[in-house]
């Protein structure tokens, strides 16, 4: 089970407490340094989970069952220019479940947000990007666009065109965006790892798409352009939708800017989860009724 705000709230109260106890000299000798140092490590550990002073959003910090979905909210989302990374760590246990399906990691209802996925029949990865297909865009498109956004300052004997991701015409710039033609590229990663936890890293700016598997680059393709959205992704992240694959998914994280070679390194080594949360976790407190020795009811707090 992930670390729960009731569970923060818990750690919380008991550094209170260990703090109130310091300030009151309740205790001495061998006891209150112990107690410091408790307070130190728990006082670190809540301030480094506060999501402010975080450069990033994670919606799994331990393994999860892949099989079901889990979502990082829309509006949550650290703010982007455009450049993103997203890395996660996957476990496949069993390669016959859908097996002949789509397996899904991370995926988006934003058109243009890059999608993740393992092949229907082989265990290779598929990055799926939306890139601008130029060659889509004609005269009558381009007016159609314009007439459409009720800009109407252009002569019949203009020409148009698109740079920069607005229309010109006439050679002046109209303010108005050029029109979301689109190819789906596929980048493939044959032969991806069974049976053993990997991390997987996609990042791009608006030239090249970098994917990283266990913080090395695997592959780096670039493109005329990649679709940007510049007023940043507010569209929910879906993570393993439609059921996902067979084994375990954790440490899902959304970064706001393009990982450099360093960072990708630095994030494969940081590991898949967090081992104090998950010893954390295997743990449960429930409260049970019983009436007549019998237990009648059973709740979970966490």
């Amino acid at each position: 089970m992930k670390l729960s705000f009731l569970i923060q709230m818990m750690l919380l109260l008991l550094l209170v407490v260990g703090v109130y106890l310091l300030f009151t000299n309740s205790l001495q000798g061998r006891m209150k340094l112990i107690l410091i140092v408790f307070c130190l490590v728990m006082g670190v550990y809540l301030f480094m989970k506060l999501p402010v002073f975080k450069d990033n959003n994670e919606v799994i910090s331990s393994p999860q069952n892949a099989k079901n979905e889990y979502i990082i909210k829309g509006e949550e989302l650290k703010r982007s220019d455009g450049p993103i990374g997203l890395s996660t760590w996957i476990y496949i246990d069993n390669w016959n479940y859908k097996y002949g399906e789509e397996k899904n990691i991370i995926s988006s209802g934003n058109n243009y947000f890059p999608k993740i996925t393992l092949d229907s029949y082989k265990n290779d990865l598929i990055v799926s990007v939306n890139v601008y297909d130029v060659s889509d865009y004609t005269q009558e498109q381009l007016k159609f666009e314009l007439d459409d956004n009720g800009y109407t300052s252009y002569s019949d004997s203009d020409t148009f065109s698109c740079s920069g991701g607005k229309i010109f015409a006439g050679g002046a710039s109209t303010g108005v965006d050029c029109p979301k033609a689109s190819t789906l590229e596929d980048i493939v990663i044959d032969n991806i790892n069974i049976q053993k936890w990997v991390n997987i890293l996609v990042t791009f700016n608006n030239r090249t798409l970098d994917v990283y598997i266990n913080g090395k680059l695997v592959k780096s393709k670039p493109f005329d352009n990649i679709i940007i959205n510049g007023n940043g992704y507010t569209d929910d992240i879906l993570i393993t939708p439609s059921g996902g694959f067979g084994g375990f998914v954790s440490k899902v994280q959304y970064f706001p800017y393009f990982i450099t070679p360093a960072k990708a390194w630095s994030i494969y080594r940081s590991g898949f989860g967090d081992a104090f949360e998950s010893a954390l976790n295997k743990y449960n407190l429930s409260v049970s009724f019983y009436e007549d020795q019998v237990e009648k009811k059973k709740f979970y707090v966490f």
